[in-house]
């Protein structure tokens, strides 16, 4: 299986990813289908942009300590700006708080497409109801 690569500009910054190991893949989508529940209302505004509905349900769902481990084992499978993030202060102390979490979309979306289209299509379904 060869691990996928894409490069995106970001609020002025160049974020590079590579697609996760199978077994680390699994991990995180088992943390993240715990969360969906809150944020499922959400999901319909988050494909049109506006995360922080969505955000603001994920993270009320967790402990301060909880969401701090998720935004950096999201964050720390990036480079930014050429850079490997290693620590979350100084790599984006450069950055406002929500090109941090479009920098974690940007991870959640290359390793988890499938994932999320099959979330949001349920939720154009029950939106039609």
């Amino acid at each position: 299986m060869a691990l996928r690569e894409e490069t995106r500009e970001i609020d002025g910054h160049t974020f590079f990813a590579r697609q996760m190991l199978p077994l680390q893949a699994i991990r995180l989508q088992a943390r993240l289908a715990k969360l969906i529940g809150p944020a499922a209302p959400f999901l319909a505004e988050a494909t049109k942009g506006d995360i922080s509905g969505a955000v603001n349900a994920v993270f009320g769902a967790l402990n301060p300590d909880e969401a701090i481990t998720l935004m950096t084992d999201l964050l720390k499978t990036l480079t930014k700006d050429g850079r490997q993030v290693g620590n979350i202060d100084v790599d984006f102390v450069d950055c406002e708080l929500p090109t941090m979490y479009k920098a974690a979309g940007f991870v959640l979306e290359l390793n988890f497409k499938d994932f999320f289209g099959v979330l949001k299509k349920a939720q154009e379904g029950l939106a039609k109801r």
